[in-house]
Parts: structure tokens; C-alpha cells; sequence
């Protein structure tokens, strides 16, 4: 009887055998049990993001940061000042968008007879410099590829230099002092030399020229209709 009852006490007991008392307590080491792991899991969890390199949330956010922060792109031309050609800035032709003075020099020793053009310009005018040149000017320079565009949907275009053909379409045009008087001048190349002047004139009234493909049209003092 007795070697029976230890066989029963080391048997483990079914559910419905058990006392309400020890179902009880079975429930509650369950749930302790349960708590517990769900408790190290979280831990496990919580370590293994913050420690681990490459976290979808962080990489999310500094996505969005990078996103959001504008791209800064390098100012187009050159800016005004004295340049010598071929080292400073290559040769070739300009638009030189702004007001101010224009100085192209042989050498740097600023005496008068090193001057090869000069000019005071409105609005736009338009170079060429050979490499050993010097050029002197205000606003800004830029190649044909990099210049503002003309506005040629008003009514007029303002004083400056232009490129017929690229700026504004050969033709016939009307032009009309701003003032008592002003100035014009069709060449063929951008220089100002008496040798690519084409024509020229001081006006006082209203007046008509005729401008070709790739000729260099200036005008200053006046504006331009354009329709």
C-alpha cells in the first residue's frame, strides 16, 4: 500500500484532478510566467534598435532631412571685376548683364594707349576678349549658353547692345529717343571699332533701321518697338 501511494504522489496530476486551490495557483505562475517573457522580449527588442546601425526609423528621418534641404547650385557667369583672358577666364565672346563701365586693355600698365575698347553700358552689352587681353567690368559676364534670355514679348526692348538673329529677329525696326537724344550703332562684330562699325547715328526724333542676321545692334538713350 504504502510503495502505491508513492507511485501516486510522483504522478503528475491532470487538470481535473487538481484542487480549485492548486488550479489557482497553476493560473497564476502562468501568468507571471507570460509577463515575464513578454517583459524580455521587449528588453531584447528595445536594445537591438537603438544599437543597431542602419535603423529604418533614423534612416527615414535623415532621408526626410536631406530631402528637404535644398541643393545650392554655383552662380552662373562671372562676376565684375579685372580679369586677364586666358588666365583668369577663357577667351571668346561675353553678354555682360548690369550697368557700369567696360575697359579692354592690351597690357596691364593702365596707361591711355593700352586701351583697345571701352565703353558705359545700360542694361546689356556684349564683348569678345583674346587671350592676353585685360577686361574690366561691372555685372556679370556669361557665355551665350549661360545668358538670360531676351524678354521680346513687351512692347519695346530697353537700351543695350544685341545680337540680331539670337536676341531679336533681323528687320525693320522704329526707335525713339528717351530723352533729347540718342545714340545708335549696327556692326559687325561686337567690337566697337571703327572697322566693324556698319552704321551709326545721334538722333533727336523717331527713326527706322534695318538690322541683319549676326550683325551687333546698340543703342543707347532710346528704346526699341518691337511691335
Amino acid at each position: 500500500m504504502a510503495n502505491k501511494q508513492a507511485r501516486d504522489n510522483g504522478k503528475q496530476k491532470t487538470w481535473d484532478e487538481m484542487t480549485p486551490q492548486e488550479k489557482k495557483v497553476g493560473v497564476i505562475t502562468l501568468v507571471v510566467l507570460a509577463v515575464v517573457v513578454v517583459i524580455v522580449i521587449a528588453a531584447i527588442n528595445g536594445g537591438s534598435k537603438t544599437n543597431v546601425p542602419g535603423d529604418t526609423a533614423s534612416s527615414t528621418a535623415e532621408t526626410t532631412r536631406t530631402a528637404d534641404t535644398p541643393v545650392q547650385e554655383a552662380p552662373k557667369g562671372i562676376a565684375g571685376g579685372n580679369y586677364k583672358v586666358g588666365t583668369d577666364m577663357p577667351a571668346g565672346e561675353y553678354v555682360v548683364v548690369g550697368n557700369g563701365y567696360l575697359q579692354i586693355s592690351s597690357d596691364s600698365t593702365g596707361s591711355f594707349e593700352s586701351i583697345v575698347e571701352n565703353d558705359n553700358y545700360t542694361n546689356r552689352t556684349i564683348i569678345t576678349v583674346s587671350s592676353g587681353q585685360y577686361v574690366q567690368f561691372s555685372g556679370r559676364a556669361y557665355t551665350w549658353d549661360e545668358a538670360p534670355k531676351v524678354d521680346t514679348s513687351g512692347a519695346t526692348l530697353p537700351a543695350g547692345k544685341y545680337k540680331v538673329g539670337v536676341d531679336l529677329p533681323a528687320g525693320e525696326y522704329k526707335i525713339t529717343p528717351t530723352g533729347s537724344s540718342g545714340y545708335l550703332q549696327v556692326a559687325s562684330s561686337a567690337s566697337d571699332s571703327t572697322d566693324s562699325i556698319i552704321s551709326n547715328d545721334n538722333f533727336t526724333s523717331e527713326k527706322y533701321i534695318t538690322v541683319a542676321n549676326d550683325q551687333y545692334f546698340k543703342f543707347t538713350g532710346a528704346t526699341l518697338k518691337l511691335k
